[in-house]
């Protein structure tokens, strides 16, 4: 079995689009040497060939794709199962959702009602009188 690289995320996101037919937005990190990072063509080439790949396994192609070269990385909008399949792939070093969590807030530990704090006091200015 292939090492899946997809943050929970992103696995929550893909099994929610699976037989929908709703696209999923991902992010992936190219693996690569940090000391060496290939130039921004060699990134977009490799990504290229990448997404060849996935798309005669699969049947399947991105809707869209932005390739940033300079940090070996891509950003692919495609049906969940090009998305997972994707992140299986030993090229790939990570993948992250590029949507968030569609509850975003942070959830009270506690409830309890809010307590109107008293206003504090203003002190007087040090030095007593104006010294004009």
């Amino acid at each position: 079995m292939k090492k899946d690289r997809a943050d929970t995320e992103l696995q929550r996101q893909i099994a929610a689009a699976s037989g929908t037919g709703r696209p999923v937005a991902a992010v992936y990190t190219m693996q690569a040497d940090p000391a060496a990072l290939p130039a921004a063509d060699e990134v977009e080439t490799q990504v290229a060939r990448l997404l060849e790949k996935v798309r005669e396994q699969t049947g399947q192609k991105p809707e869209d794709v932005q390739v940033f070269g300079n940090i070996g990385s891509f950003a692919v909008s495609a049906p969940a199962e090009f998305v997972a399949r994707l992140a299986q792939q030993p090229e790939v070093a990570g993948a992250t959702a590029s949507q968030p969590a569609e509850d975003v807030l942070i959830r009270p530990v506690r409830r309890r009602p809010a307590v109107p704090r008293t206003p504090s006091r203003k002190k007087p200015p040090r030095g007593g009188e104006d010294q004009t």
